[in-house]
């Protein structure tokens, strides 16, 4: 089982600090969840978030319903996705899923865009 920590998002980085693979450190936190949880976990994915953004291009971006105005700064300025339906590249996507700031409930809030953007992507594959 892993060393307990103070936020389930250590454990990976945690393990990884000590030296554990990738797979080690993904296998500590698959057993911390299951002992802390109850629930056998049967898989999981994993990928960096360059691998986000190239996946949200690759689909030529995705629709998310925006449950707030969100101000990006960018090299070139600020953009601004308001709240409502707005279409995403990559690099929208993934801080949308990032955004931390103004969320009453902290990280659950980070959570919930997460679980948007994921409903978002998978509509897009039901639609084609």
């Amino acid at each position: 089982m892993g060393t307990p920590q103070n936020k389930i998002n250590q454990i990976f980085a945690t393990q990884k600090g000590k030296g554990a693979t990738n797979k080690e450190a993904m296998s500590s936190l698959v057993s911390t969840l299951t002992s802390a949880l109850g629930v056998q976990i049967d898989g999981y994915i994993a990928f960096t978030t360059k691998a986000l953004v190239s996946f949200i291009d690759g689909l030529s971006g995705v629709d998310v319903n925006m449950p707030f105005d969100l101000t990006l700064q960018g090299s070139e300025g600020d953009t601004v996705i308001h709240k409502g339906k707005n279409h995403l590249d990559g690099n929208q996507a993934l801080s949308f899923v990032r955004y931390r700031k103004s969320y009453a409930m902290g990280d659950l809030g980070r959570i919930d865009a997460q679980k948007i953007l994921i409903s978002s992507i998978i509509k897009k594959f039901k639609r084609r």
